[in-house]
């Protein structure tokens, strides 16, 4: 596992999981016991030896409660059957995963659930019941030095981006295409603001990172109030993504130097809308009609009469001219700041 996720960057699955024996001298946790494989029952050959100890601290300073000899094949799941024959009381044990399984529900995993919209209250439960089985399984859950909410929540941070790619399996979750050629990545809020983080196809090998501020979706079609722009760069967007979804701000020393565009006044379309034209030839629309500030969008098609699409990054300043060979600015300049 180590060797191949440092060759590819990825995080392979521990396979070790779906191996149900376990090696001699080798530790297992379960339900708060370590349970070590100590040697092959010379009797009968075809059992382990296995040493059961009541918490960590008494498997470090070797305190064995008990050994029993248990069939090898299918060894650990030997072991879970007999610690729950013996150890553990049903009832209580049902209690904590009730518990558990609310608390994931209502708390923990409350904006993972609801950051993909999933209504079906029967689902989500049958979800948080199984992590709650995870957990239970888990050496987190052995550490009986803190809270188990304590150690839930250190349980979660380790394995959350994989108990969230479980659950989007779960839930058959597939990425919407909105406007076309976009797909959100992500999604949350920052001071319950709506924020969400997008990949938007240009051409076929081109792609611009987006995350976009107070969106608002209507069908197939994704709008927003405001949103910073990377380009192609997808590791510096979800960098930011994750600073903002923390409370973040996106303006950095890099670019609070704001950017210049120039534009031409080149009429009015058909709604009132000023529109104007850069000097590649970009068509711009102040959805403002021309009062105040100018808050520029890119025309769809770049288009004259086009519908506003996207606006344009409130880093840019923006200034009118005359002439673009001049390059006379008029008095009346406009900073593209979004509302």
């Amino acid at each position: 596992k180590k060797y191949i996720n440092e060759k590819t960057t990825l995080d392979t699955p521990d396979i070790m999981q779906y191996f149900k024996g376990l090696a001699l001298h080798e530790i297992m946790t379960y339900r708060g016991y370590v349970i070590e494989s100590e040697d092959t029952n010379y009797d009968n050959p075809k059992e382990i030896i296995v040493n059961i100890y009541k918490c960590r601290e008494d498997f470090n300073d070797n305190k064995v409660n008990e050994s029993v000899s248990l069939n090898s094949i299918d060894l650990k799941q030997n072991i879970k059957n007999y610690i729950d024959e013996v150890y553990i009381d049903k009832l209580d044990l049902e209690i904590e995963k009730a518990y558990i399984t609310f608390i994931l529900g209502y708390d923990l995993l409350h904006d993972m659930i609801k950051k993909y919209n999933v209504l079906e209250c029967e689902k989500n439960y049958d979800f948080c019941d199984y992590i709650a089985n995870r957990f239970l399984d888990s050496e987190e859950y052995s550490n009986f030095n803190c809270s188990s909410y304590t150690m839930l929540q250190e349980w979660l941070s380790k394995n959350m981006s994989r108990i969230e790619q479980e659950y989007k399996e779960k839930i058959v979750f597939k990425n919407k295409i909105y406007n076309g050629n976009m797909i959100m990545i992500d999604k949350g809020f920052r001071k319950n603001i709506p924020i969400c983080f997008l990949k938007r196809t240009i051409y076929e090998n081109e792609k611009d990172y987006i995350i976009a501020f107070n969106y608002k979706i209507t069908e197939d079609k994704i709008s927003w109030d405001y949103a910073y722009y990377y380009g192609n760069l997808k590791e510096k967007a979800e960098k930011y993504f994750k600073k903002v979804m923390f409370g973040g701000h996106l303006v950095t020393d890099e670019n609070q130097k704001k950017s210049k565009l120039r534009v031409k006044f080149i009429g009015i379309d058909n709604w009132e809308r000023p529109v104007y034209k850069d000097i590649k030839g970009n068509l711009y629309k102040d959805i403002n009609l021309g009062s105040g500030a100018l808050y520029l969008h890119t025309s769809v098609n770049n288009d004259f009469y086009g519908e506003p699409d996207y606006p344009i990054d409130e880093n840019i300043k923006v200034y009118i001219v005359e002439d673009f060979k001049k390059d006379k600015i008029n008095k009346k300049e406009g900073i593209n700041v979004a509302r």
